[in-house]
């Protein structure tokens, strides 16, 4: 009987038997354009932008190296809400 795969040996489980934490994402945008100068030449947007708009935590995959002390911890997450404004001018 043998635990263990051989050195370069993969063993016999198969493909995507293992599946990560879910990512759910959720992004926003709201625009306002004012258009003003000499014939309307000049256009003015204001943008603001929110990325992950309802915060969800969203996990990266766990430790997959076996010799690891951490070997199947979820150590990190990806970035909570941001938000960024701007202010454009067209001429």
């Amino acid at each position: 009987l043998t635990l263990a795969a051989n050195p370069g040996q993969t063993g016999t489980a198969g493909r995507n038997i293992v599946t990560g934490p879910g990512y759910y994402n959720w992004d926003m945008a709201l625009l306002k354009s004012t258009t003003f100068g000499d014939n309307g030449r000049l256009n003015l947007q204001f943008r603001a932008e929110i990325f992950n708009i309802f915060n969800n935590a969203n996990f990266l995959l766990p430790e997959f190296n076996i010799s690891s002390p951490n070997f199947g911890v979820i150590q990190n997450a990806l970035d909570g809400r941001i938000i960024q404004f701007a202010l454009k001018l067209n001429f």
